[in-house]
């Protein structure tokens, strides 16, 4: 199971989201230069196969977005102000 942004941003806090974040970033850096690592000696063999690049920009994308609601920088709300305005009296 996934967390939503939402519930993300209401149970981390802002510090822990960004390390996470980092955590993703530096992940999907390491996926991109390699997709599997292979270790051998005369004694036993070790295979490393690294995550999907797509799945965690995916889980990056979910954490970005955390941090968008965490910061109040969600680019998914919008404020309106509401002003009378009217152009016939001067401003001071």
């Amino acid at each position: 199971m996934t967390l939503q942004p939402n519930d993300i941003a209401q149970f981390y806090s802002l510090a822990d989201i960004e390390t996470k974040i980092a955590f993703y970033q530096d992940a999907i850096d390491n996926a991109a230069v390699s997709k599997s690592d292979q270790f051998q000696d005369m004694q036993a063999s070790q295979k490393v196969e690294r995550q999907s690049v797509t799945e965690l920009k995916n889980l990056l994308g979910i954490w970005l977005k955390a941090w968008q609601i965490k910061t109040g920088k969600d680019s998914a709300t919008a404020e309106i102000i509401v002003a009378d305005y009217n152009p016939a009296i001067p401003r001071i």
